[in-house]
């Protein structure tokens, strides 16, 4: 460590605010019981039962820990000590057991959700560690301190956290932190502080010598080196867990908009990645996913004066860990949806130019996934989307406008694969539909409405009201809302639509009909 991270990391190691902390939890301490024999690791379906066997108990706030061995540890990290082979980071191999390692991660923290009492919640944590640490998975931990809620003092005890994922490409030398707790129910609405907790070389085989360090964290023109972060649970949460998106862990503050950045772009569903791994099962996690990490790194990542108490005081206010940020942030939407619509044209060119059924049949659920992603975000994050341009739109419209093929609406049959059940589709049908009435305001929009008319279809498709109609059917009261199938479509797009057709096509009572039902 060079000499200026030395005197950072002396100014966080000795920091007064944390003096009596780190006495009751030394590096010494938290090795003394490393030599201990490991007990063996469980699979996966063993975790699964066994947190299903507890599932009840009352339990303290306990962390994700992972269940890798150190061998594959070393397999996932290149570093295993006498290794025959050097890893590149690029293989196949490596490839394959990155993607292995999120699977894992991701399917025992949903087996530890099943374990949640009905007094707790389960939090979440997500955070990259810098470079400025050169985190070695294989001897370096990190922990989450300050919500050791069952400990006298707070700070006590931390929350492990493992390693989902390392860097690579514009974030090489960064890695992926993740970590979950049980935290009391009482805690939502309420503000809580936190810290991320740096242990050099605690599994090192000299832990004498491991070195103790904080995040550094500054607050805008206050100049305390007493600061933590702030977790906020909203008043009204009722979703399954609570997933906090951090950005860095630094040892120095200064680099933290530098930082978040790529943070931000990590964080984000990578739209290439889905396509690439035909991942179209989990469209409305990957949609809240995005819809978190833009608001919390806008507006949700606070920091907090420390005036040596870890509860809330009435006369300390969580104070933004960066101001302008949303400029940032709505940048790099706007790359991504960029970078969205060009993948989307390149797969409807290819799809132009085969005859083969089955291809279009699979280049299509991509296609239909992308376009509907996009207006789901609207109804997500609709301030930070930027204007569509004609172009897009009409891209937009013709991925989702009907295509029959010997009697296959083909269309159809994406939306039913990446919907497989009528759950599915209700549970984003009105965020959908809100979505649209967002791109209501562009001008461009407003110009062509027959072609939102050409949207309706994958409305009735996500409300499952594509069944044959008749003039009979939809003048009963009772069946006009099943073919429409809306919940509020603007007014004003009805009119429109209704305005620009042509008379021998204006059933009056239909669009009176949509018209009423949107009220």
């Amino acid at each position: 460590m060079d000499e200026t991270k030395t005197k950072v990391s002396q100014k966080l190691y000795n920091s007064d605010l944390y003096e009596q902390d780190n006495k009751q939890m030394s590096p010494t301490t938290l090795n003394e019981n490393k030599n201990k024999k490991p007990e063996a690791e469980p699979s996966t379906s063993k975790m699964l039962t066994r947190f299903q066997a507890n599932k009840g108990k009352e339990k303290e706030s306990i962390s994700f820990v992972s269940t890798l061995t150190n061998k594959a540890k070393s397999y996932f990290f290149g570093k295993e000590n006498n290794s025959e082979e050097a890893d590149d980071g690029n293989s196949d191999a490596d490839n394959s057991y990155e993607t292995s390692q999120e699977e894992t991660i991701e399917t025992l923290f949903h087996a530890f959700c099943l374990n949640k009492t009905e007094d707790q919640i389960v939090v979440r944590f997500q955070v990259m560690i810098s470079p400025e640490f050169a985190f070695d998975a294989m001897k370096d931990k990190v922990y989450v301190r300050g919500l050791s809620y069952k400990q006298e003092n707070l700070w006590a005890k931390g929350i492990p956290m493992e390693v989902k994922r390392k860097g690579t490409g514009s974030i090489t030398g960064f890695t992926w932190l993740t970590a979950s707790a049980f935290l009391p129910k009482n805690m939502i609405g309420r503000t809580q502080e936190y810290k991320y907790f740096v242990i050099k070389g605690e599994s090192s085989s000299e832990p004498k010598k491991a070195q103790s360090l904080w995040e550094q964290l500054e607050i805008k023109n206050n100049y305390s080196n007493r600061v933590n972060r702030v977790l906020q649970i909203p008043q009204n949460f009722q979703e399954e867990y609570h997933e906090q998106f951090d950005d860095v862990i630094l040892m120095e503050n200064r680099r933290r908009e530098e930082f978040r950045k790529k943070a931000t772009k990590a964080f984000l569903p990578s739209f290439k990645k889905i396509v690439d791994e035909k991942d179209f099962l989990t469209l409305e996690e990957k949609v809240n996913k995005f819809s978190r990490v833009i608001n919390q790194h806008t507006n949700g990542i606070l920091f907090i004066e420390n005036n040596g108490n870890s509860y809330y005081s009435s006369y300390r206010r969580p104070e933004p860990s960066l101001t302008g940020y949303d400029v940032t942030c709505n940048n790099i939407v706007y790359q991504w949806t960029t970078g969205l619509f060009e993948i989307l044209e390149g797969l409807m060119k290819k799809i132009s130019e085969t005859n083969d059924e089955e291809r279009v049949a699979q280049l299509l659920k991509p296609v239909v996934y992308g376009c509907i992603f996009y207006l789901l975000l609207h109804s997500k994050v609709h301030s930070k989307m930027p204007n569509i341009n004609k172009e897009n739109f009409n891209i937009l419209v013709t991925a989702l406008t009907p295509m029959i093929c010997d009697e296959r609406c083909m269309k159809l049959e994406a939306m039913n694969f990446i919907f497989n059940s009528q759950q599915k589709k209700e549970a984003v049908a009105e965020a959908f539909e809100e979505g649209l009435n967002c791109l209501i305001k562009y001008k461009h929009v407003k110009e062509n409405p027959l072609q939102i008319l050409k949207l309706l279809p994958a409305v009735h498709f996500l409300r499952c009201c594509n069944q044959p109609f008749s003039i009979t059917q939809t003048a009963m009261e009772n069946k006009k809302s099943l073919y429409w199938g809306f919940f509020k479509i603007s007014n004003f797009l009805l009119k429109t639509v209704k305005g620009s057709l042509k008379p021998e096509l204006t059933i009056s009572k239909h669009f009176e009909d949509m018209i009423e039902y949107s009220k």
